[in-house]
């Protein structure tokens, strides 16, 4: 038994090759901290362009409505957001991570909630205008 742990601590001579067992655990242990650290950013980016993407749209949305609301055609705010298309929309936003809800009559005339994604949207991510 001491001659196998003497041989450990000794240095390897010049005949032997390969690595020893503790060699590859340290280096499995290294690729496996810097995967979880690249999983845990790529995830975090993720979220943040989904976040990023709402307030986007719901920007462009007010510009729409705003937009309707000044043409003297039209008397105030339209019923339904399905209004602005073609003339101040060219599409309304599609999403599968979000949804936007449309109250014409109250304060906060857009509200993003989240769809049936992962990611939760909601009025302090993705603030009324």
């Amino acid at each position: 038994m001491q001659n196998i742990i003497r041989r450990a601590l000794t240095r390897r001579e010049q005949d032997e090759a390969g690595f020893t067992l503790i060699e590859l655990l340290v280096v499995v242990l290294i690729l496996g901290v810097l995967s979880g650290i690249t999983i845990v950013a790529v995830s975090d980016a993720r979220a943040n362009s989904i976040v990023t993407a709402c307030n986007t749209d719901k920007v462009e949305l007010v510009k729409a409505l705003d937009a309707y609301r000044a043409d003297p055609d039209n008397n105030g705010y339209p019923a339904t957001l399905s209004a602005l298309v073609p003339d101040y929309l060219r599409q309304l936003p599609t999403s599968s991570e979000y949804t936007f809800t449309y109250n014409p009559t109250g304060t906060k005339i857009i509200t993003p909630a989240p769809a049936t994604g992962k990611t939760i949207v909601t009025t302090t991510n993705c603030p009324a205008i």
